[in-house]
């Protein structure tokens, strides 16, 4: 992760108010949407929108991330 945000000057990650939770038993799984400002090191100012989605699983009394996804829109 060191490597991806080493890039960036600045990274603002802004959450939707779409929070969605599902749970089955010892599983759920969230998805919100975002938007991402950041400030790269290299090449300016970088503005996108995407989604993050988490899968989850409680272990010994605790909710652990087991699986992860970030995407965004394909820009042309």
């Amino acid at each position: 992760m060191r490597g991806l945000l080493g890039g960036f000057d600045t990274l603002k990650l802004t959450p939707n108010s779409d929070l969605k939770v599902t749970r089955r038993g010892k599983i759920a799984w969230t998805t919100v949407t975002f938007h991402l400002s950041a400030k790269q090191k290299s090449e300016g100012q970088m503005e996108t929108d995407g989604r993050h989605t988490a899968i989850w699983e409680k272990r010994g009394g605790k909710w652990l991330i087991v699986h992860e996804h970030f995407s965004a829109p394909l820009t042309g």
